[in-house]
């Protein structure tokens, strides 16, 4: 969990154009999150979430697919 370390489980953060019924949000657009937060960001919604924890979900996210990226290259190299 990208808030308190706790094992963590995928939260899918839609584009702000995206509307939450519309289709599944893409696995590169994902933050970690523990059970407890990801439940708590349901309950918040997504801007007082943000404000609670002053998150910047793009920011978090460029560099979780820059860090993935990364180590999908460094992987392929090896082989």
């Amino acid at each position: 969990c990208i808030l308190c370390g706790n094992q963590s489980e995928p939260h899918h953060i839609p584009r702000q154009s995206q509307s939450s019924i519309s289709l599944k949000v893409s696995d590169k657009r994902t933050i970690p999150l523990c059970h407890a937060h990801h439940m708590q960001y349901h309950r918040y919604g997504r801007i007082s979430f943000q404000e609670h924890y002053n998150i910047d979900y793009e920011y978090v996210i460029q560099e979780l697919n820059r860090i993935w990226k990364e180590r999908c290259e460094v992987n392929a190299s090896i082989f």
